[in-house]
């Protein structure tokens, strides 16, 4: 999340969304929608690993085999 003046932007999965505050009003509007600005990540070796249609991976770890 980052705040600039009276907006806010915040990464949402895999899309990034601009929030502007009227703090007069007390109001807050979604100003702009970014699609895939954040592309769920590529496993290691091209392989899928089950996430599901409603998930998204965020990062991938890779463990020795031995842990």
């Amino acid at each position: 999340m980052t705040i600039k003046k009276n907006s806010v932007y915040v990464n949402y999965a895999t899309e990034l969304l601009a929030f502007t505050l009227d703090t007069e009003a007390g109001t807050i509007e979604i100003t702009k929608r970014v699609t895939n600005a954040f592309p769920q990540l590529t496993p290691f070796e091209n392989k899928y690993y089950g996430a599901n249609e409603n998930e998204v991976v965020v990062d991938w770890i890779l463990k020795d085999n031995d842990n």
